[in-house]
């Protein structure tokens, strides 16, 4: 499976620190062992800016636009708009280097190029990095700290300038950050999206949910040199399955949902939806245990709960793991088969329960998997599968 792809949105401003600007980009596109992911660039230029570096020093994969290319991309309505449709496909963005002018257009709200457009369009959900360049008085004029401070209220991140002698001659602060800092700050906020799995875990109402704490503890203590990545875990649990575990001994980073929360997203149009969220949001979803009444309502396609909600909404392009936990005679009932069956269909995937003795005293197969092995296929599926 190829890496996922981080987006990126780089603004080049006018500032002779864009000179820097190639340096910058062949630095994101030099592969890494260290990601599971590589960098798309999209390069965003004013027409200042190409004054200082030639486009052909750019690597030949790297997209550029400036304002001439934004007019060419829309004669009719209906046409995409190109300040927009570049705020939809990236990751995120990196104003790199920010000057004085154009700090001051994006703190006032102007957007009279392409790069004040994408910026006033941005998606304030998404992260936005700037690297101020400009002469040392610039810098130290009371309006800057203001333009400043206007930024980060927004969430916008910023990479401070540096203290050097400056291409002017000047001395001071003012000069954008290192290459090698700039590349640090992108890949520690990329990391936070890329180098993780999100799993969502649904717990339902056998006694095998017991296990929950363990399973989750199991899997957040695999170390980060057998995983490359990390794991970002959500448990959702039926009110029958909180009886058989106590929420405090689920681990603090894990995010736990249930009815009772669920009810409290929504009271009008335009509140978030829960079960919504958490379908887009999760990369996997991990359904253990699954009993037997659950499983026949999602082989029915019903939502009377949270768990099973979500699951009625889960994208079916995206890996669903079920692990079944119930007594051995309802597991050789022959309508397990047929919900078996239906599930399987729609891609969803098993792991089998398991012949023991089971905590009701019965005998036979319809144990839930062992921990260690549901975390064990887990991480392989992840690594396979180009979760990661």
């Amino acid at each position: 499976m190829s890496p996922r792809s981080c987006k990126i949105v780089i603004a080049a401003s006018g500032s002779v620190a864009a000179m820097k600007i190639p340096i910058l980009i062949k630095s994101l596109l030099e592969p890494s062992d260290k990601r599971n992911y590589v960098f798309e660039v999209h390069l965003v230029v004013t027409e200042h800016a190409k004054h200082f570096f030639k486009m052909t020093d750019l690597p030949t994969d790297v997209k550029v636009y400036d304002d001439a290319l934004e007019w060419q991309a829309w004669q009719q309505r209906g046409d995409p708009v190109l300040h927009v449709e570049l705020g939809k496909l990236a990751d995120m963005m990196v104003v790199a280097p920010l000057d004085a002018n154009t700090l001051a257009k994006m703190a006032q709200g102007l957007c009279d190029n392409l790069l004040t457009c994408t910026t006033r369009a941005w998606d304030m959900n998404k992260p936005l990095i700037f690297c101020t360049a400009m002469n040392t008085r610039m810098w130290e004029h009371p309006v800057t700290a203001q333009h400043i401070a206007t930024l980060k209220q927004w969430g916008y991140i910023e990479i401070p300038p540096i203290a050097k002698t400056l291409i002017c001659g000047d001395v001071g602060v003012g000069g954008m950050a290192d290459v090698q800092t700039i590349m640090d700050n992108i890949v520690k906020i990329a990391d936070q999206k890329f180098n993780r799995v999100v799993l969502l875990l649904a717990a339902t109402g056998s006694i095998a949910a017991i296990k929950i704490p363990l399973l989750l503890k199991t899997l957040l203590d695999q170390p980060i040199c057998a995983t490359n990545y990390k794991f970002e875990v959500y448990l959702i649990a039926t009110k029958a399955a909180k009886r058989f575990f106590k929420i405090e001994d689920v681990p603090p980073e894990v995010h736990v949902y249930d009815d009772e929360i669920a009810s409290q997203f929504w009271h009008r149009p335009g509140d978030r939806i829960l079960h919504v969220e958490l379908a887009e949001m999760a990369d996997m979803l991990l359904i253990a245990p699954l009993n037997a009444n659950t499983m026949s309502k999602i082989a029915q396609g019903m939502s009377d709960n949270l768990v099973t909600i979500t699951i009625r909404c889960w994208p079916l392009n995206k890996p669903v793991v079920f692990c079944p936990g119930m007594n051995p005679n309802m597991w050789a009932h022959p309508i397990t088969a047929q919900h078996l069956a239906t599930l399987k269909k729609w891609g969803f995937i098993e792991i089998p329960p398991i012949r023991k003795k089971l905590l009701c005293g019965s005998y036979g197969v319809g144990g839930m998997a062992k921990p260690d092995t549901i975390v064990k296929f887990i991480i392989e599926f992840a690594n396979t599968e180009g979760l990661v």
